[in-house]
């Protein structure tokens, strides 16, 4: 099925991994990953083909992923630094996009208990809140029960 803004549903989703996207060799080699990346150069190539190129959704399953999600919270992520300046967004979507990239650190920090108690109990945050209170080891089962409900 084509969806008109393939781009940004990758972005709000990221829904699909490496292993299950396919694309014309001359596209491929004209984007490349890029080297010297710490973490992200599927996410900064996939972004960079999805913005500058037409795309496909199917959801046809290509592959089984064994998702075992764990916490690492990044400095900075290239794809905000890099990916992104280079873009042809506006700087409203650049500001969104990286809003909530902070805001996911964040949520990674409240469940590493690297966050006050005290913090949380002022922003009213019920969501920062239960990360805090899952903490690390429950944090891969409350991240897949909430992508569930996303759903």
């Amino acid at each position: 099925q084509k969806i008109d803004d393939l781009f940004f549903e990758f972005l709000n989703v990221k829904f699909f991994n490496t292993n299950t996207i396919a694309c014309k060799r001359e596209v491929f080699e004209s984007l490349n990953f890029r080297e010297g990346f710490p973490i992200g150069e599927d996410t900064d190539l996939w972004a960079r083909i999805l913005f500058y190129k037409k795309g496909v959704f199917s959801d046809i399953p290509f592959a089984k992923y064994n998702l075992e999600h764990k916490i690492r919270v990044p400095g900075r992520h290239p794809f905000y630094d890099i990916t992104l300046a280079e873009l042809d967004l506006s700087e409203e979507i650049k500001d969104k996009l990286y809003s909530r990239y902070k805001r996911y650190c964040f949520l990674q920090r409240c469940a590493l208990r690297e966050v006050s108690l005290c913090n949380l109990i002022l922003r009213f945050d019920f969501k920062a809140a239960l990360y805090y209170m899952i903490g690390v080891r429950n944090y891969g089962a409350f991240w897949v029960i909430s992508r569930w409900l996303k759903k």
